[in-house]
């Protein structure tokens, strides 16, 4: 008779059952995970729309510059249609003038420190994402070895990267908000 007996496969299917079992275990921890990294993808994206709220208030301060510049334009005009006739209203205009046109000046810096500061934002979040990408791929490595520790670990890097979208956001909200003020005063 062959070395396999009766005992023998009897305890190599009970085996075999097991190794099946622990294989959809984590074949569904597997799914699960990727269902994660689908939905941190996605918030990730909603983060990512934030730049074209930004991107209309840049374009109202464009059209207040253009408006100014105008202004400038027929208050050179009309200097040099009637170079004698200066009166108080014209003065004060000019007084206006300058003020906005320093605004205007304030504007474009806090625009520029406002690009900067939303292009490290911007650069932040990539940078949380590719960690987060790269954590997922770590994390899928890792089912095979300890599913439990790694579930806890996880639900702590996910919290981790929730926390660093929501510091992000608020820093562009901030910034957004600093730019519609101005723009406010400025109009105002």
């Amino acid at each position: 008779m062959s070395d396999f007996s009766v005992d023998k496969i009897t305890i190599l299917e009970k085996e075999n059952r097991k190794v099946r079992q622990q294989l959809k275990i984590l074949n569904e921890r597997y799914k699960a995970l990727k269902l994660k990294n689908a939905q941190m993808e996605e918030e990730s994206y909603k983060e990512k729309a934030l730049p074209a709220h930004y991107q209309t208030i840049e374009q109202d301060y464009f059209q207040l510059q253009e408006h100014a510049q105008q202004l400038i334009h027929e208050n050179h005009q009309l200097k040099e249609q009637n170079p004698n006739l200066r009166d108080t209203s014209t003065l004060e205009l000019e007084k206006k003038l300058k003020l906005s046109q320093k605004k205007i000046q304030e504007l474009e810096k806090q625009n520029q420190k406002m690009h900067v500061d939303l292009r490290n934002s911007k650069t932040e979040i990539a940078e949380v994402l590719i960690d987060a990408r790269r954590r997922v791929r770590q994390n899928s490595k890792d089912v095979a070895v300890n599913h439990t520790q790694l579930e806890e670990r996880l639900k702590k890097e996910l919290s981790d990267l929730r926390h660093g979208l929501q510091i992000s956001k608020q820093q562009i909200d901030s910034l957004v908000n600093q730019l519609s003020v101005a723009i406010d005063s400025t109009v105002n």
